[in-house]
């Protein structure tokens, strides 16, 4: 898919897609692709993140981690969640990497949207549509925070 500009590794990565991926699946699909190499994880983070991850006191994330954070990837899902669940991030250094997350984020599931719809799965096509959404709207689409999808609010 050159109109996205990804790297050959992410198209082979929707192509190892069965067809039966719900929501989770698919944002893990997404944080395993090369756009997102330039990201690390860094050993000052991973307290923030875990806590992000699973907390008995706070509000965590949607679809939580097993484990504690150990990977980049994990990172990336992490932070994209927290993001979508408009969790509180207050390190510097992981808002940045939100960002850069979020810009090469939004072109990698469109494009993963437009591979689904090459596919006879509705199911996958549905999901892949739900998260090219959330992307573009930066929240879940369940969220009780639903005027946060108008611009400037």
């Amino acid at each position: 898919m050159a109109r996205y500009c990804l790297a050959f590794e992410s198209i082979k990565l929707f192509l190892g897609l069965q067809g039966n991926e719900d929501l989770n699946d698919l944002v893990n699909v997404v944080c395993q692709c090369k756009e997102f190499i330039d990201l690390k994880l860094r050993n000052n983070e991973k307290k923030v993140l875990n806590t992000l991850n699973k907390d008995k006191n706070r509000v965590t994330i949607r679809f939580p981690i097993n484990g504690k954070i150990k990977t980049t990837e994990q990172k990336i899902s992490c932070l994209l969640q927290a993001t979508l669940g408009c969790l509180p991030i207050n390190e510097f250094s992981l808002n940045q990497d939100v960002t850069k997350i979020f810009r090469s984020g939004q072109r990698v599931s469109k494009c993963l949207y437009e591979f689904c719809m090459l596919q006879n799965n509705y199911n996958l096509l549905m999901n892949a549509l739900q998260l090219s959404k959330c992307f573009r709207s930066r929240i879940w689409e369940n969220s009780k925070y639903v005027s946060k999808q108008l611009e400037k609010v």
